[in-house]
């Protein structure tokens, strides 16, 4: 066979394969008849280059050749990059980009293949333990402890937070805490209820609902040495929960934090969630506009005992626009003669 019917045989199998053909990232050999091959250039000098197509090697004589176009470094391992990763060889598709790299072609060039090999090996990973998974996900449901729980307790650090296979393996561990939870609750098993729940928030804080079921079961103890524990609970239920609890949720929060603080004594931040739910649910219930009054009215007091008087006349308004009465109205009489002194 002839040089130039070899040159053109390699162009027709360059051609006929998809990836080569329309990948702009190839080097090129252009031919004096027109005929272009494309693959990578592996060697040239002044009376032949080499290129090597998907197929095979082809050596070209300088003097048939009208013009070569080299791609950019790095570009045509990131087009067998793709390739590789249309044939799920992904271990070759990593490798290939390292190469890229290497080569001097920036992350950005590669950002999009890269996402895509990491979904897939995300999406491998999830299909080999999916079984596993599937198991465990039916022992959680029931709250039953199984080997296949445990099993997943262990993998499940061996996987970087963001995941996706770790949080399918959180989601059904936090699933069977929670169960396991609710039922030690519902039996008042109170302390053994707060670990599981506890057990819930390390493997995610972000679980607003846990925080808020252990701050309930502080706050049903009804003791001081308890309330700290309640309030905290609380917080951290609201800054977790932000985007994620209804208002109604956030109320609830908001009136038991305001009657925490206001059996503490603390009229300052007993006003503060108190007043959230005047301004959110004025009828919440019965009891709060005489707490709120209650609360602020004492925080009023107390501002005009440390002789903060513009303070404690802004409080005690608020107190009388609450509720009226003729305590308050003396109170602030005398809050403003401090003042003119």
């Amino acid at each position: 066979m002839k040089a130039s019917a070899k040159i053109f045989a390699a162009t027709l199998v360059a051609g006929s394969l998809g990836w080569w053909a329309t990948a702009a990232m190839a080097d090129q050999v252009v031919l004096l008849n027109g005929n272009v091959i494309e693959g990578e250039i592996e060697s040239q000098d002044s009376r032949f280059v080499v290129i090597r197509t998907q197929s095979n090697q082809v050596r070209i004589p300088m003097n048939r050749v009208a013009e070569i176009n080299l791609s950019a470094p790095g570009e045509v391992e990131l087009m067998r990059a793709r390739e590789a990763l249309r044939q799920d060889r992904l271990e070759r598709a990593r490798e290939l980009i390292d190469i890229a790299h290497e080569k001097g072609l920036s992350e950005d060039a590669t950002r999009e293949v890269v996402g895509l090999i990491t979904e897939r090996e995300a999406e491998q990973e999830l299909a080999r333990y999916q079984t596993l998974i599937a198991q465990a996900r039916d022992a959680a449901s029931r709250g039953i402890r199984t080997e296949a729980l445990d099993k997943l307790r262990e993998l499940i650090n061996e996987y970087d937070r963001d995941s996706a296979v770790r949080r399918e393996m959180v989601d059904v561990l936090v699933q069977y805490h929670i169960n396991v939870a609710a039922d030690l609750r519902d039996r008042v098993r109170d302390d053994e209820a707060i670990v599981q729940f506890q057990r819930v928030l390390e493997l995610d804080p972000s679980r607003a609902r846990a925080h808020i079921e252990v701050a309930d079961i502080y706050r049903r103890r009804n003791s001081p040495a308890a309330w700290p524990n309640a309030i905290r609970s609380y917080q951290q239920a609201l800054a977790v929960g932000e985007d994620t609890l209804d208002r109604r949720t956030k109320t609830r929060i908001y009136w038991e934090m305001g009657e925490l603080y206001r059996q503490q004594v603390n009229w300052r931040d007993a006003s503060i969630y108190l007043r959230k739910v005047y301004q959110q649910e004025p009828n919440f219930n019965y009891q709060l506009v005489e707490r709120l009054h209650n609360a602020l009215s004492n925080f009023g007091r107390e501002m005009r005992n440390d002789s903060n008087y513009p303070a404690a006349l802004r409080i005690i308004e608020e107190a009388l626009q609450i509720r009226a009465d003729v305590p308050n109205h003396l109170l602030r009489g005398e809050i403003l003669t401090a003042m003119e002194r």
